[in-house]
């Protein structure tokens, strides 16, 4: 039973007085019960919210610092000259290639 029912169920035992007064308080309550219930469930659904914010958060954190520790691992890799020599002659054969061939 909540408030309204036990309001309706007081005013029927009298013809007003104090019997309507408390009536008339228990529905006020009811009214401002049914409020807060309100509130609460939106505090809990903004928590709720925040928490899986934190969570994933969290994740992208976890994933950033995974990719921190791995690049200590990986070396810079060094070319010789002679490496280069060979690029550039390999771009060039290409790009007579190119020009031979239009």
């Amino acid at each position: 039973m909540n408030a309204n029912e036990l309001a309706d169920l007081i005013g029927l035992c009298g013809d007003g007085g104090y019997n309507q007064d408390a009536a008339t308080m228990l529905r006020q309550q009811q009214a401002e019960i049914e409020t807060y219930k309100l509130e609460l469930y939106d505090e809990v659904m903004l928590r709720r919210e925040q928490q899986a914010e934190i969570e994933a958060l969290k994740q992208i954190i976890d994933a950033n610092n995974l990719n921190q520790n791995i690049g200590q691992f990986v070396k810079p890799v060094k070319y010789s000259d002679a490496w280069w020599r060979e690029v550039d002659e390999l771009r060039k054969a290409q790009e007579k290639n190119e020009y031979t061939n239009h």
